[in-house]
Formats: structure tokens, sequence, C-alpha cells
């Protein structure tokens, strides 16, 4: 059985607040760029994919 001393418990427990708010972050933004993925596979299924003049259009709108 392992068993952590206490002056260790008191470092895991700083260490481990910061890494959960870097998951909640990265977790938020793989689903906002997943949602954003969907979003385009929709608009290209109803629309077609944008021509020549579109992607200009996107690439200096962007």
């Amino acid at each position: 059985m392992l068993v952590t001393p206490p002056e260790r418990r008191k470092e895991i427990a700083y260490r481990a607040e910061p890494l959960s708010g870097y998951i909640a972050g990265v977790l938020e933004t793989q689903e906002r760029e997943e949602s954003l993925s969907g979003l385009v596979r929709d608009l290209i299924a109803k629309h077609g994919e944008p021509d020549e003049t579109e992607a200009k259009w996107a690439k200096l709108a962007l």
C-alpha cells in the first residue's frame, strides 16, 4: 500500500488544481473546435465547397 507523507499531500493538492484547470481548458478548446468542424461540414453539405473567389475572401476575412 502506498502512503503519502503529509508534507507531500499539500504539494500534490497544490499541483492538482492547476492541472485540473489545464485539462478543463483543453477539453473546452477541443469541444469548440469539434463544434466548428461540424458547422463547416454542415455548411459544405448544404451549400457545397466554396469556389476560389469565396476561399480568397475567407482567407482575407480571417
